[in-house]
């Protein structure tokens, strides 16, 4: 029997529908497991070349733009430098005097023409006397501080202590 179907007599159009149905599978064959992989792999080397050549750019941006970038970092760091003195300062007056200071708030740098200012907000809590004296030692920085505004109120507790809010302001050139 096997040898039966093997010498099976086709005509030449069986022959032809055999061989394209054979070779129609082989091709359906090949491009479902390899061409398929084959384009995934290449779509994902496209975009991964795509995803390298964009972060290539911004790295030849930012080289481009590194004198600009350190300046800009050192003038931030200038003034960092700069407020954190200040801040030091009026924490080491504050403690020399008994003053309480809390939530203490870095402003913002606002540029004017000639000059920045920079904005200081500070809670404070002392006695009168402390206080004024705190003050005047504020005004005595090497640096030029102004008091832009304060606030104070006699606390509930103890009506020797007042509280209150001063926001400083500092200039540098």
């Amino acid at each position: 029997m096997p040898d039966r179907l093997i010498h099976i007599k086709l005509s030449k159009r069986e022959k032809y529908i055999v061989v394209i149905t054979i070779s129609v599978i082989i091709m359906g064959m090949l491009y479902n497991f390899i061409f398929v992989h084959l384009f995934k792999r290449w779509e994902a080397a496209d975009s991964e070349i795509i995803a390298k050549r964009a972060k290539f750019n911004k790295e030849i941006r930012l080289l481009e733009n590194r004198n600009s970038i350190i300046s800009e970092y050192n003038n931030y760091a200038k003034a960092y430098k700069n407020s954190s003195r200040v801040l030091n300062y009026i924490e080491k007056l504050a403690d020399s005097l008994n003053i309480k200071t809390s939530n203490i708030k870095p402003g913002q740098i606002t540029d004017r023409d000639f000059y920045q200012e920079y904005f200081i907000e500070l809670q404070i809590e002392g006695r009168f006397p402390e206080i004024i004296e705190f003050l005047s030692g504020i005004s005595k920085l090497p640096c030029f501080v102004a008091i832009k505004k304060f606030d104070f109120r006699r606390g509930l507790d103890n009506p020797h202590l007042l509280k209150g809010t001063i926001i400083l302001s500092k200039i540098t050139y």
